[in-house]
């Protein structure tokens, strides 16, 4: 620990110090000589220590009240001997931080309350410089670089290196890097006006202010990749595109940048020009000017590029290059999430059935080796103020999206018409969202950007007593929550098709159709609870308040006006694999006039919609529609009236296709496979089908499949029974249980009154 000594002056040592002035400061410069020669710091101390008893000799005032000066030391004198010994106090804590992280190099360093106090002496002494000398640019630039180093020394709280970086703003509003900072903070706040304001003001200074080429050039790219990071967060893609092909333009070998467009790309479905920019991110990608760790960025292009592949419906390319990202960074649990949910379309290829459920247990290894969950971990917390003779339970939910993601369809229900006497629900999200149009009783808070402690202590001091994972290992996860145990019950439910593979999860919702009741259980770390009926209900109205009119069905049935049946698959394409393939083609060739329609966002892809085409038997090409992407929700829904019967998809069934098929009056063809009725994925349709009387439409292999398809069509008379078929599916699956919202309110609240028994 550096320590300095002031000695204590009488009137007249500081007197006789005043009147030597000069020999006592080239008494402390050459201190700084022999610390340069030696880099020994105790020779900055002596500096320092000199400087500041002559200093404290001095009165501040004697430069501000006009017309009066210290008859002792000149004005320009008493500003330099304060500039240096700010420069000084820079230099020596510097010095110490290096030395500091010389010694610990496997460990991040986080600056001492010593290190900051030896910081904020040198910004007093600048600002003291710059309260008598108002232009002394030179103390601007020190007092600039110390506000940047303490903010990048305390990011872990971004609090503190705001409130820095709020001080040095007012000393210079058009400092680029702090703008930059700022941005950047505000970004990490969820502020994201603000971050917006100050990238803006970091790029419209950057011109002006900062000469260096190679500066500019980063201080750009930086800038304009930090606002495409807004418009990622709020999913407005072109808005993103356009700023990252702005740092594209400056530097277009940028490895970040390149990486950040493969995931733009991919999100817009244009996976070709995804894959371009992901190849040139890994050639280039110890070039990074932006990220610190170079094999760190190499491991996250490799899950993205993982993440393209899935895509594009090639799943055993996706798992490779997950297997590669964490073969350069193997705690990297986010790749690891990724795989093993990438596996789930991969059940029929994989002879070890428990396979699958023995990768997701592994990721509590990853988590009890990570640091942001290792500190979490080491302080349990106390769950014995929450017992059950509290008035009302408060229920925690997180996700990564309450409105703009399929979950929202099935989470709706609850969420607006949960007993307000008997519950609190308090809503933790991963995405920056516009919540207004849900329940006005509900409590949202934003945890995007806050470690795992932070979330499970605001859990915890939100005194919640069951709390429910609605992502399981997707995007936006907050895994690491329910590893670190935020609540004394755990719940996953609705988001992930699969056991989560974690410990402290207790408990998984499901029903009698989708998980076998004797023998699933053993696939799952999760205890079952097994919900009468199905364990959906779906809400077509799940972002309005009240119901609004549904997508209205069309007059006339396909097949009446076409003379042909049009068989359609709206799921995503890696959920299409090659026996989804060879069962579409046997279609195809067994119903010579039939059409089959295929609606997947990837095959915006040319590239991939050929690749796709290529795998059906050339003589049902023209017999084959890709058909283009729809904007809206409501548009998307209007094109299901152009199909008559779909096809679900195996192993991994549709959910909220499944959902919007029924709903437009479309029968959904579902397998249910009776070695395989323990795989809760292929499993979702058939539930949503026999909870809403349409039985008719599962069947249990491709000759049932075509028996039951030969029946619908070769009826004795068939026009009658086409006429009503859409009104008649829409109308069996909104009077069924799966979208009974009042019996689904029973049945669900009956489940969440055994758990709160549970609490002692």
């Amino acid at each position: 620990m550096i320590e300095i000594k002031i000695p204590v002056l009488s009137s007249s040592d500081k007197s006789n110090y005043l009147i030597n002035w000069n020999s006592i400061l080239q008494k402390a410069d050459n201190n700084i000589i022999q610390f340069l020669n030696t880099q020994n710091t105790k020779y900055i101390v002596y500096a320092i220590q000199e400087y500041e008893t002559l200093l404290s000799c001095v009165e501040i005032t004697d430069y501000l009240l006009i017309g009066s000066e210290n008859k002792y030391i000149p004005k320009h004198v008493y500003t330099e001997s304060y500039y240096k010994l700010g420069t000084y106090y820079k230099t020596l804590v510097e010095n110490v931080i290096l030395q500091k992280q010389r010694s610990n190099k496997n460990t991040i360093y986080r600056l001492e309350k010593a290190d900051e106090d030896l910081f904020k002496r040198g910004i007093y002494c600048f600002i003291t410089v710059k309260r008598v000398d108002f232009d002394h640019e030179q103390s601007i630039i020190q007092l600039m670089s110390i506000y940047s180093q303490l903010c990048f020394h305390v990011q872990h709280d971004l609090t503190k290196a705001l409130g820095y970086l709020q001080e040095a703003v007012v000393f210079s509003p058009q400092n680029t890097n702090i703008n930059y900072n700022l941005g950047f903070i505000y970004q990490k706040l969820n502020k994201l006006e603000l971050s917006l304001t100050h990238y803006k003001l970091s790029i419209f200074t950057n011109g002006y202010t900062v000469h260096d080429m190679k500066e500019r050039n980063f201080n750009y790219i930086s800038s304009y990749n930090g606002i495409s990071g807004i418009y990622r967060s709020i999913k407005q893609w072109p808005e993103a595109l356009h700023y990252l092909l702005k740092a594209y333009n400056v530097n277009n070998n940028e490895p970040n940048v390149n990486n950040q467009l493969g995931i733009v790309y991919t999100e817009m479905r244009r996976t070709d020009l995804a894959e371009i920019h992901y190849k040139k991110a890994i050639e280039n990608y110890k070039e990074t000017v932006i990220q610190v760790d170079p094999n760190g960025l190499l491991s996250e292009i490799y899950m993205n590029m993982g993440h393209m592949y899935s895509y594009n419906g090639d799943n055993n390319e996706a798992i490779n290059c997950y297997n590669k990202a964490l073969g350069i960074s193997p705690q990297f649990v986010l790749a690891y999430q990724n795989k093993i949910f990438n596996l789930c379309y991969l059940y029929n290829q994989i002879e070890d059935k428990d396979y699958i459920s023995q990768q997701h247990k592994k990721i509590n290894g990853l988590y009890k080796n990570t640091q942001s969950t290792q500190s979490t971990q080491s302080e349990k917390y106390d769950f014995k103020h929450l017992t059950k003779n509290q008035k009302k339970i408060n229920i925690g939910i997180v996700s990564g999206d309450f409105i703009d993601h399929p979950v929202s369809f099935f989470i709706n229900t609850f969420l607006t018409q949960y007993n307000k006497e008997k519950y609190n629900i308090i809503c933790y999200s991963e995405c920056i969202i516009n919540t207004s149009i849900l329940n006005p009783d509900l409590i949202f808070k934003f945890i995007k950007h806050k470690t795992t402690k932070e979330v499970c202590d605001m859990i915890y001091g939100d005194n919640v007593s069951i709390l429910f994972d609605l992502s399981g290992h997707t995007a936006f996860n907050r895994m690491d929550v329910f590893y670190a145990r935020a609540a004394p019950i755990q719940v996953t439910y609705i988001g992930y098709p699969y056991t989560t593979g974690v410990y402290n999860m207790d408990y998984r919702i499901t029903d009698k159709i989708c998980d076998d009741i004797n023998n699933s259980q053993q696939y799952y770390t999760e205890k079952l609870i097994y919900m009468d009926n199905c364990f959906l209900c779906y809400n077509p109205n799940n972002k309005y308040k009240e119901r609004v009119d549904l997508p209205k069905l069309t007059e006339i049935q396909p097949y009446l006006q076409n003379g042909y049946v049009t068989f359609g698959c709206f799921n995503r394409l890696n959920k299409i694999n090659d026996s989804m393939i060879k069962l579409f083609n046997s279609l195809l060739l067994r119903y010579p006039t039939c059409k089959v329609v295929f609606k997947t966002k990837a095959i915006i892809n040319p590239n991939i919609s050929t690749t796709f085409l290529n795998k059906f038997d050339k003589s049902v090409h023209d017999r084959i529609v890709l058909m283009d992407c729809t904007i809206s929700h409501d548009q998307h829904l209007l094109e299901y009236n152009k199909i008559d019967l779909a096809i679900d998809t195996y192993p991994y069934s549709g959910t909220t296709t499944s959902c919007e098929s029924l709903l437009m009056g479309v029968p959904v063809f579902s397998l249910y496979k009776h070695d395989d009725l323990t795989y809760h994925p292929q499993n979702v349709t058939v539930s949503l089908l026999k909870n809403s009387n349409l039985h008719d439409y599962v069947y249990q292999n491709t000759d049932d499949l075509f028996d039951k398809i030969d029946k619908l069509i070769n009826r004795n008379n068939p026009i009658g029974n086409w006429i009503t078929l859409k009104q008649n599916v829409r109308n069996s699956f909104l009077n069924g249980k799966v979208c009974n919202q009042g019996l689904y309110m029973e049945n669900f609240e009956r489940i969440l009154d055994n758990m709160c028994n549970e609490l002692q």
